[in-house]
């Protein structure tokens, strides 16, 4: 019996090692997604993603309509006019040979700042009152007389053709130069029928208006999409009425010789607007009234 001992110890040590290394007859599989559940949990939750996202949207509507309206005003001495430089048609555009001055900045005797832009940029199309809606096709006159175009800046909706007059007894020529519409650059005969020039698209801000052919000849123009906005008058004031309240509203400021406004102090508060921008949520019916001042040093 001694001579099968070798062959009994090696059956035992193969079954042995076969139980530790758990050879068992069972087969086990890994778990395995179900893609065609993974799809609608993916739908499921981009679903209800979309209509949280479209329900904040819809939570913020406006309650009315109000007013904004105020005064712009300049502390200190603002830089005094330069006088512009007439060498061309000098009878009629420096009459009598009266000096010219420079309209860049135009502050009245009590501090009150003309020519300042202050427009709504966020208005939604159906957030706008009956007479600011988008598609006015009134035209706006613009003219220009003694070598002077008679609207230092020109705010427009982009729908409304601009009717380019020439009341001197010489020839200009208009040079527009948008930068999202198409530039427009002809010349105004003296006395003849007006020239019409049609924006197509809202302009973020003001682009430049020139004469080539009276090159001291500058004014500005913006079109925008609704009517919600304002340019102050000779005694600094603005008023955009019918905007819509209970929303939030971006509005922006503009003067030619600063640009967009920064750092301004309004009803007394100090603030700094990026880019002009500054923000109003308005009550129903109310009639806001802001007192814009800025430094007279913001202007050199």
């Amino acid at each position: 019996m001694t001579h099968h001992q070798p062959y009994r110890t090696a059956v035992f040590l193969v079954l042995a090692v076969g139980g530790l290394c758990g050879c068992d007859s069972r087969t086990t599989y890994a778990p395995s997604a179900n893609v065609e559940r993974v799809k609608d949990i993916r739908v499921a939750f981009n679903t209800v993603s979309l209509d949280t996202q479209q329900a904040a949207v819809v939570v913020a509507q406006p309650t009315g309509f109000a007013t904004l309206r105020g005064v712009f005003r300049v502390d200190g001495d603002p830089p005094a006019a330069k006088p512009l430089v007439i060498n061309k048609d000098v009878d009629v555009c420096a009459p009598g040979g009266r000096t010219i001055l420079s309209e860049e900045v135009t502050v009245s005797d009590r501090s009150e700042w003309a020519n300042v832009l202050i427009y709504a940029t966020n208005v939604r199309d159906e957030w706008a009152h009956e007479v600011a809606k988008p598609g006015n096709t009134e035209p706006v006159k613009f003219d220009q007389k003694e070598c002077r175009f008679l609207t230092r800046i020109t705010a427009i909706q982009a729908t409304q053709p601009l009717q380019i007059f020439n009341s001197d007894s010489v020839g200009h020529n208009t040079k527009l130069a948008p930068r999202a519409n198409i530039p427009f650059d002809q010349t105004v005969p003296s006395g003849s029928q007006p020239l019409t020039y049609q924006a197509s698209a809202e302009e973020r801000e003001p682009f430049t208006v020139v004469c080539a052919i009276h090159p001291w000849m500058k004014a500005w123009m913006i079109t925008r999409k609704n009517s919600y906005f304002a340019v102050t008058a000779a005694d600094g004031s603005f008023e955009i009425p019918n905007l819509p309240a209970g929303v939030e509203l971006e509005f922006r400021a503009w003067q030619e010789r600063v640009k967009f406004l920064k750092k301004v102090t309004v009803n007394d508060n100090p603030e700094t607007w990026k880019k002009g921008k500054f923000t109003h949520t308005l009550e129903n019916d109310e009639v806001r009234e802001l007192t814009v001042v800025v430094a007279a040093s913001e202007l050199k």
